[in-house]
């Protein structure tokens, strides 16, 4: 049940951003496709230089931990907004559903194929036996009591929260990426981004955690009947 849950996770990290794709299809989409990859790559570009230049090579300690999630808030705002001085490329909601497609599929399926093809991978050979063909058996044993230790609720809360997530990002992008979005939508943008990465990374209870998530994501949702991305 583990490993058919790790395999819907990967599936899932896919099957959301192609259904947009599918469904919002149009002229030249290939071009707001490869923009929203690029928002991502640009984003982890300046993300990574600036990790650098400030030192933040370790993230264990939670105050480090704000700050680098507080420098993601601006830093994804700022991409965003540099985006939207290229003529022609936000608009209408297709566009938006599109740029966010191109986005969600490096920052989801790109991203966790990578950071999860070794676990599915032991899944798959959970076996000392089998392991040890490609790892040292010690390396093995150590990879197999990791994979051992996962549950399978832990699994399936992880579906759930790339779920979750990625309609709130989904909610947040369109705050900006429809045409003529106000300043306050970015204003907006870096406070929702800077709340959802608190969630995910400074905030270890669960029930606390979903408990969060849904609240942005009930906020987010109420905007769409206000003044915030509305269009």
């Amino acid at each position: 049940m583990k490993l058919a849950l790790l395999i819907a996770f990967l599936v899932i990290s896919l099957t959301l951003p192609a259904y947009y794709i599918f469904t919002n299809r149009q002229e030249n989409m290939v071009t707001k496709i490869v923009a929203g990859a690029a928002i991502y790559l640009l984003a982890t570009i300046i993300m990574n230089f600036c990790c650098k230049a400030i030192g933040f090579d370790d993230l264990s300690a939670m105050t480090d931990m704000k700050y680098y999630v507080a420098l993601l808030a601006l830093v994804m705002t700022l991409v965003l907004f540099i985006f939207s001085r290229i003529k022609g490329l936000y608009g209408d909601k297709k566009n938006a559903a599109l740029i966010y497609s191109g986005f969600a599929i490096v920052n989801f399926f790109i991203y966790n194929m990578n950071s999860y093809m070794n676990l599915l991978y032991i899944g798959m050979n959970n076996s000392i036996e089998k392991l040890s063909q490609r790892y040292p058996t010690e390396l093995a044993e150590s990879l197999l009591d990791y994979y051992n230790k996962i549950s399978t609720m832990d699994v399936f809360l992880l579906c759930v929260e790339l779920v979750i997530v990625f309609f709130i990002l989904k909610k947040l992008f369109e705050l900006v990426t429809l045409k003529g979005t106000k300043i306050y939508n970015y204003v907006f943008l870096m406070v929702g981004v800077f709340c959802l990465y608190t969630i995910q990374y400074c905030i270890n209870n669960t029930v606390i955690s979903f408990v969060l998530y849904f609240v942005l994501l009930g906020i987010l949702l109420y905007s769409n009947k206000t003044n915030y991305g509305k269009h």
